[in-house]
Parts: C-alpha cells; structure tokens; sequence
C-alpha cells in the first residue's frame, strides 16, 4: 500500500496512477480527509463485436428483406417447421444480401 499526501498525489499523478494498478493507494489531506485509490480493469461487453465489410448498400439489403416478405418469398422458406416463417425469410434475405452466391445454397 502506498501512502501519498494530497500535494505529492497532485505533482506525481501519474506515478500515482500506475502504482494503483499494482496495489492499493492512498491520499490523505492536512484536513485528515483520506482517499483511497484502485484500479479497476475494463470489462469487455459481450456485444463489442468487430464488425464486417459487406458490399450491399442499404437499398439493396431493403430489397431483399421486401422480397422475403412478399408472398413468393413466405411460400419459399415457410416449409421450414421449427422456425416462423418470417423470421427464416428475414434471414434469407440479409444472408442474400450480404452473400449472394451463399443465399442460393441455404437449405433451411
């Protein structure tokens, strides 16, 4: 633990910092007010995901997702039990939209 009065933490701030990511700090003023100083690690959310280059423009990805709703694209994919047909159709299409030469291989 290292201990730091309130005029070396404010010249030494940086030390001060790294110190804390090793062990506890500490601050106290002349008035008897005592700080304590940790370090605490970045959480890394489960939705931070690294995000893809696709060619399709929104138009085109708005397109296929107009298809998959239209009665012809339900028809197509609603032979699928498990799954509202919906659902299965939106997919359909962003997956067409993203990879056309993918879309017609899905068998779902």
């Amino acid at each position: 633990m290292k201990v730091y009065t309130y005029s070396e933490a404010r010249q030494k701030l940086s030390k001060l910092l790294e110190d804390a990511r090793n062990e506890k700090v500490i601050i106290k003023k002349r008035s008897g007010e005592v700080y304590s100083i940790t370090y605490k690690k970045p959480t890394v959310s489960p939705f931070d995901i690294k995000g893809i280059k696709t060619k399709p423009k929104t138009k085109d990805i708005l397109g296929a997702v107009e298809e998959s709703r239209s009665k012809a694209g339900k028809q197509r994919f609603d032979r699928h039990k498990s799954l509202k047909g919906t659902s299965i159709c939106l997919f359909h299409a962003l997956i067409a939209a993203i990879h056309p030469d993918l879309a017609g291989t899905l068998r779902l």
